[in-house]
């Protein structure tokens, strides 16, 4: 005979929740919920959140998204709510995942309204980190990092160390791209130690990734290549598909600027295989630009035409359209041809 659905029962699963959700155990996170019945989520939403965190962090990201945009409607009649808040917050970045911009945009807008309005700093410096992740995805640096920066401070006095390692995370991404290496650096290792205090493994996964991107740009090849194969072990580690195939991306770009073409090829034509089973947006486009750029270099012309053109295509899509001018740049003569 099931259990009924009592209120004590669902109380007991959202505390089981919390503590699965603080461990950063979010395999088991969704062993615990995804069971559980549409019916009782909508009655204990906050239940459905930890879910789409789980669904999210295991690549079933269409699942995830669907139920946020489900339970934002229940959220929004409780008035301007944490709850409600924090579904907005998620809503945010599964945008910005599935490549909507302007509609992260716009939901973060209204996420820093309704936090002023609430007096809670803390969401009002997630929605500028939103909004500098945006601004990255753009192209627009300098606008990242003022938005990135305004929200250090309220975090820091948080002393939530998961969010303060995000934030110089997405610093030290900002600061490479801009070309300002030491300061990338700097907030990468500062990233690297407060996500070592709280032992993520994909956190520190994500940094060690785009730090190698730094070290290859810097010339340290050896170092880069062993942080990006870190990398790949501890998404692997933790079951983590969209990491995976990230790091893929990242070794085929070691890998091709080492001549490694071969090589290069298998692991990018791996990352752009999971960059569509999970939905992923940015590393579509990402990995078709790597793609072209290899194939420009082996010298088969032929191919690079329609890489290129799927790559602007997706970064147009997403509004990103100065990404897609500087895949033009760097790939002048051969979209030309």
């Amino acid at each position: 005979m099931q259990m009924p659905w009592t209120v004590e029962r669902r109380n007991a699963l959202l505390e089981q929740a919390w503590v699965l959700f603080s461990k950063a155990d979010l395999t088991g996170l969704h062993d615990l919920l995804v069971s559980v019945p549409e019916e009782e989520i909508f009655r204990q939403p906050e239940l459905g959140l930890y879910l789409c965190d789980a669904w999210f962090y295991l690549g079933e990201r269409d699942q995830g998204r669907d139920l946020l945009l489900k339970l934002a409607e229940p959220l929004k009649r409780t008035g301007n709510s944490a709850l409600f808040r924090r579904q907005m917050n998620r809503e945010i970045h599964a945008r910005i995942y599935f490549g909507e911009l302007a509609e992260a945009e716009q939901v973060a807008e209204a996420l820093m309204q309704a936090a002023f309005d609430a007096d809670d700093e803390g969401t009002v410096a997630s929605a500028f980190v939103a909004l500098g992740v945006v601004a990255d995805i753009r192209c627009n640096w300098s606008l990242a990092i003022s938005s990135f920066l305004r929200a250090l401070t309220p975090f820091q006095r948080s002393g939530l160390r998961r969010g303060i390692g995000g934030i110089h995370h997405n610093l030290g991404m900002s600061y490479r791209q801009l070309g300002a290496y030491a300061e990338s650096e700097t907030h990468f290792d500062l990233a690297v130690q407060n996500y070592k205090a709280v032992g993520v493994e994909a956190d520190i996964a994500g940094t060690e990734m785009e730090r190698a991107l730094l070290l290859n740009t810097l010339g340290d090849h050896r170092l880069a290549e062993a942080l990006a194969r870190s990398a790949l072990r501890r998404y692997s580690s933790v079951q983590h598909r969209p990491g995976i195939g990230d790091a893929n991306r990242v070794l085929g770009i070691l890998a091709g600027s080492r001549g490694r073409f071969s090589e290069a090829r298998e692991h990018l034509q791996f990352s752009l295989q999971v960059a569509y089973e999970v939905g992923d947006r940015l590393v579509q486009a990402e990995t078709h630009e790597e793609l072209a750029y290899l194939e420009e270099r082996c010298g088969n012309a032929n191919l690079v035409s329609d890489l290129v053109h799927k790559a602007t295509a997706l970064y147009s899509a997403m509004g990103a359209e100065r990404r897609a001018e500087r895949l033009r740049e760097r790939l002048g003569v051969a979209v030309a041809g």
